[in-house]
């Protein structure tokens, strides 16, 4: 029989797959359920959020990884 270290044996299940199979189960009992934890979206990222995400990697090629940058993009700051 094959036994796990003492560290694998203490890692905590995932949460993203307790709410998926928690969700399973209230289906099961015929719970209407709308499952958002696991799983790809079914719609395109807006074209305003590429946009942004895009100019941000333009930054960073431009300045280096540098913190102020990404700090300043988390808060609005352009």
């Amino acid at each position: 029989m094959n036994q796990l270290s003492d560290r694998l044996n203490s890692l905590s299940p995932s949460a993203t797959l307790a709410m998926s199979q928690k969700s399973a189960e209230l289906k099961a009992q015929g719970v209407d359920v709308i499952n958002l934890s696991v799983g790809e979206p079914d719609f395109n990222t807006p074209d305003h959020i590429k946009e942004a995400a895009k100019n941000i990697v333009e930054k960073l090629k431009l300045y280096g990884e540098h913190h102020a940058v990404l700090m300043d993009h988390r808060l609005g700051k352009r």
